[in-house]
C-alpha cells in the first residue's frame, strides 16, 4: 500500500489533513493565520487551539509527522486506514483514493458472512436455515434442515415463513456438519448481523465453531452510526433491514437466510469503505467461548431471526 508522505516532505506554512469514518473529519494548521483547527461531527463543530500560543514550523510538522507515522503503522498491520487525504503547503501529498482498492480487497480476502433461521430463540431451538456467502456473493451454503424435536414453530413461522410441511424430505442440519465446519475453519473472518445469536443457535445444535477467527457484529457499529439512542444513554440496537436501507440496498426479498446474507454482506463492504468498521472495536480475534453464552459485551441475541421483525 501506499504510504503517507514517503518523501519526508516538510511542511512551511500549513498542513490539512482529511479523516474518513471518525469523530474527528479534518484537522488543519496554518502558520500564516497562526491557527490549529480540529472539525468533528459535534454539534460545536469546530474547535480552535490556543489563542495565546504562537505556532512554529516545529509545531506544523510534530503534527504532520505524528499523523503519517500512525497512519504508516495502521497500514503495515492492514488495519482500517483513517486519513483521507492530506496536503502540505496547498500540495495533496496522501489520497486513500490510490489505496481504496487494495485495502478492500484485504478486507474482502477470506471474508463470509451467514444468517440463520431458526425455530425461536431458546436453548432448545433449532436451526431450520443456514445460509453462507462469500465476499462476491458467491453462495456457498444454502440449505433448509428438517428439525430433530420440534414439529412446530408458530411465532417464528410468522416471521421466517418456513413451514413444517416444506421441510418434509429435507435432511437434519448434523448431516452437513463437517461440510459446514469446513467452510467456517477456512474463513478469515466471519460476518453478521447479532451474530452472537446466529454463533450460539448453530452451537447448540451441534456445529463446532472455529477458534482464532475475527468475528464481525456489524449491528454494534451501525448501532453507533445509526446514532439513535435509549434514554439511559446507550445506542439502540437497529434492525438488519435498517442498516439495509441505510447503506442503499434495495432488494425487497426479506424472508429467508439467504437475502439476509445477502444484505449482511453488502451492509459489511459499504462499512468498509465508510470506515464505519474500525479495527478497534470490531475486527478484533476473540476466542469462541465469547459467543457461547446468551449475553456478551452486554449484547443480548434478539429473540427472532428474521428481517420483519428484530433482524
Amino acid at each position: 500500500m501506499e504510504k503517507l508522505n514517503p518523501e519526508n516532505i516538510e511542511a512551511e506554512k500549513n498542513v490539512t489533513v482529511n479523516f474518513r469514518g471518525i469523530s474527528t473529519s479534518e484537522v488543519r494548521m496554518d502558520l500564516e493565520k497562526n491557527e490549529y483547527i480540529e472539525i468533528t461531527g459535534e454539534k460545536d463543530g469546530i474547535h480552535y487551539g490556543s489563542k495565546d500560543e504562537r505556532y512554529t514550523r516545529k509545531d506544523l510538522n510534530n503534527l504532520l509527522k505524528g499523523i503519517t507515522n500512525t497512519e504508516n503503522i495502521r497500514l503495515e498491520k492492514g488495519e482500517t486506514p483513517q486519513v483521507k487525504s492530506i496536503e502540505v503547503d496547498g500540495r495533496r501529498i496522501y489520497d486513500y483514493v490510490n489505496n481504496k482498492n487494495l485495502y478492500e480487497q484485504k478486507m474482502d480476502e477470506g471474508t463470509i458472512a451467514l444468517d440463520t433461521e431458526t425455530t425461536g430463540f431458546k436453548e432448545d431451538d433449532e436451526v431450520l436455515q443456514l445460509s453462507i456467502v462469500d465476499s462476491k456473493g458467491k453462495v456457498l451454503f444454502n440449505e433448509y434442515f428438517k428439525p430433530n424435536v420440534k414439529k412446530s414453530w408458530e411465532s417464528a413461522m410468522a416471521v421466517n415463513h418456513i413451514t413444517p410441511e416444506s421441510l418434509k424430505g429435507k435432511k437434519h442440519l448434523l448431516h452437513y456438519k463437517r461440510e459446514i465446519e469446513g467452510i467456517l475453519k477456512n474463513a478469515k473472518k466471519i460476518v453478521g448481523y447479532n451474530l452472537g445469536f446466529d454463533m450460539t443457535m448453530l452451537e447448540q445444535n451441534g456445529i463446532k465453531l472455529p477458534d482464532k477467527r475475527k468475528y464481525v457484529d456489524l449491528m454494534i457499529p451501525f448501532a453507533k452510526t445509526y446514532g439513535m439512542k435509549k434514554p439511559d444513554g446507550e445506542y439502540k440496537w437497529q434492525k438488519l433491514i435498517t442498516c439495509a436501507k441505510f447503506y442503499g440496498f434495495n432488494d425487497t426479498e426479506w424472508h429467508n437466510s439467504l437475502a439476509d446474507t445477502n444484505a449482511t454482506m453488502y451492509c459489511y463492504r459499504k462499512m468498509v469503505e465508510k470506515a464505519h468498521i474500525t479495527d478497534r472495536n470490531v475486527l478484533l480475534p476473540r476466542d469462541v467461548q465469547n459467543y457461547k453464552g446468551r449475553e456478551r459485551n452486554g449484547i443480548r441475541p434478539h429473540r427472532t431471526c428474521s428481517l420483519g421483525n428484530s433482524r
